[in-house]
């Protein structure tokens, strides 16, 4: 939008008249097409910092805050319609605090109070029901959560007990979006069948097994021969939210750089992780673990070996991978980066017992190295984890020797070493902290 056009809509004092229409469309449940259009026009001019300043000054939280609760709070023919306003009002208090930054902070603070109950229970509300409209809302939800995120330490301050309990729904949310994502078949059942869930049998609750195989003929085995594409588009939706969730994650946690200042207080950061390694399950109070985001990080791996293998067949993403090759790699590093910063919280924690940092120890670094198995024969195939990749992999013949067994014997591991390549630094990385931080 040009100079011209928010000078214009300055002069004639257009978004206060806008905002008021809108707010008492909202109010008396009226309208609906007229509102929704003035907030798409928001939404469009709060892309130019200008324009998005003016709207603020406006009086955009003052109109609009407490209004948006009718638009969830009333049952009638045009509900759904009013849940799209109020999506729409997630977005642009989303891309407002982008364009505006710490000058928005507190409106956004405002929000998430105001609406705080809708914000969890829209969470919460993804166990055996996914309709479309709801996960595009939990997704306006988390993109909006990621960005407050960023200023954790204001919201800390300013809103302790909403910030715990927003963070608690996130984690939720991801532990059920995972245990869904492993388990395809309960998945499409739910799906297609949403009112029969006594039909259930444990083959459908069974997860698939993502400790990958050496032969590919074997990456898909336990998969859907033939998912709909309703599954698929409903596998995409989970992904891009636990993209989100994993940025929450981040911005909650230190960078994993600061956690080697012996100067840090760690224990002015509070986990995200529960020390855990089980399969996640499908149980409503189940907390999210680091088991939790290993299989995540298994399952991503699994869905690249799995593009790869339906690339050699025809060209391009198969239509039954609900993520392209970048977007598969982006959730991977970024789960294992979560995993990483969470174990150096805890094992850097004076509180935590000496037996729960072995166990930590032990158990992630069992999981890591299997992890990196995984990604080895995954690269060593040619299937770079990200476009352009040409870097190759070296076989060391150094042998580990691992815990004897119960005959009392020493078991030889063999060690892969990731190559220099750039497009393996990553690898490298999480490598050098499995030998080096969880030893």
């Amino acid at each position: 939008m040009s100079d011209a056009w928010v000078s214009a809509l300055q002069e004639h004092a257009i978004l206060p008249a806008l905002l008021a229409v809108a707010a008492h469309g909202m109010t008396r449940h009226e309208t609906v097409e007229q509102v929704q259009a003035i907030m798409e026009l928001f939404l469009s001019l709060c892309s130019n910092t200008r324009a998005a300043s003016s709207l603020a000054v406006s009086g955009l939280t003052e109109q609009l805050c407490l209004p948006l609760i009718t638009c969830y709070s009333h049952a009638d023919h045009l509900q759904e319609a009013w849940h799209v306003v109020y999506r729409l009002g997630l977005l642009l208090y989303t891309h407002m605090l982008v364009s505006l930054k710490y000058t928005f902070v507190t409106d956004a603070l405002n929000f998430v109070g105001v609406h705080q109950d809708r914000i969890k229970q829209n969470m919460q509300s993804l166990h055996f029901s996914y309709p479309q409209g709801a996960l595009v809302e939990v997704e306006a939800t988390c993109m909006f959560v990621v960005q407050l995120s960023c200023y954790a330490h204001q919201w800390r301050l300013e809103l302790p007990s909403v910030i715990s309990d927003v963070l608690g729904s996130v984690r939720s949310l991801c532990h059920t979006l995972i245990s869904l994502l492993i388990r395809p078949r309960f998945l499409q059942h739910v799906l297609e069948k949403p009112h029969r869930l006594e039909a259930v049998t444990e083959e459908l609750l069974t997860p698939v097994r993502l400790h990958h195989q050496s032969s590919s003929s074997s990456i898909c085995s336990d998969d859907l021969d033939k998912p709909t594409e309703l599954l698929v588009q409903t596998q995409a939706r989970f992904l891009r939210v636990l993209m989100l969730g994993l940025s929450v994650f981040k911005n909650f946690s230190p960078n994993i750089l600061e956690l080697f200042d012996v100067s840090l207080d760690v224990t002015l950061f509070e986990p995200v992780l529960e020390i855990g390694f089980s399969t996640p399950a499908l149980e409503r109070d189940a907390g999210l673990s680091f088991g939790s985001l290993i299989t995540l990080a298994n399952f991503t791996v699994r869905m690249l070996m799995k593009a790869d293998h339906g690339q050699m067949s025809s060209p391009g993403i198969g239509p039954d991978v609900p993520a392209s090759r970048s977007a598969l790699t982006y959730l991977m590093e970024s789960t294992v980066m979560v995993l990483m910063c969470q174990a150096c919280l805890y094992l850097k924690d004076p509180r935590l017992p000496s037996r729960d940092k072995q166990l930590l120890k032990r158990e992630l670094s069992t999981e890591l190295n299997s992890y990196l198995m995984a990604t080895y024969r995954y690269v060593r195939r040619g299937a770079p984890p990200s476009p352009g990749s040409g870097g190759h992999l070296s076989r060391s013949p150094v042998l580990q020797v691992s815990p004897k067994t119960p005959g009392g014997k020493a078991q030889s591991v063999k060690l892969y070493t990731f190559s220099t390549a750039k497009e393996q630094e990553f690898f490298r990385l999480v490598q050098q902290f499995v030998n080096g931080v969880l030893k």
